[in-house]
């Protein structure tokens, strides 16, 4: 069961929309998920994102075009909704994880570590 804070339905027109006016790193903020969700989501979707450098063009005063939104009559496809759960802003600002190794790897860093300093001739 999910224990979501906020739900956000869109069409996939209202989608297309919602994408096409931020970058996707400051939607997912107001969505509650990552970028790559967003990505995801479009791709599932048969919605088109911005593609590269189209935000940068459009800061400099240039005028992209927006890639059209194609048809698509499949009924499961007209809707999406955004489950923001409580804890997302709490992982997404956790501090990185310290790298945990198995054996063989922490015993080849060792030796790797006693090895020293390379010295390299002039």
């Amino acid at each position: 069961m999910t224990t979501a804070t906020e739900i956000r339905t869109f069409t996939r027109e209202e989608f297309y929309d919602f994408v096409w006016s931020a970058p996707a790193t400051k939607l997912s903020k107001e969505l509650g998920c990552s970028d790559v969700m967003i990505g995801k989501t479009c791709k599932a979707f048969d919605i088109p994102k911005p593609y590269p450098g189209y935000w940068a063009k459009l800061a400099n005063g240039k005028k992209p075009k927006n890639t059209p939104l194609p048809k698509n009559d499949d009924p499961t496809l007209q809707s999406l909704t955004f489950y923001q759960h409580p804890s997302y802003e709490a992982t997404v600002n956790e501090p990185p994880r310290e790298l945990q190794f198995d054996d063989d790897i922490q015993t080849m860093l060792q030796r790797a570590k006693e090895l020293g300093p390379v010295k390299v001739l002039d």
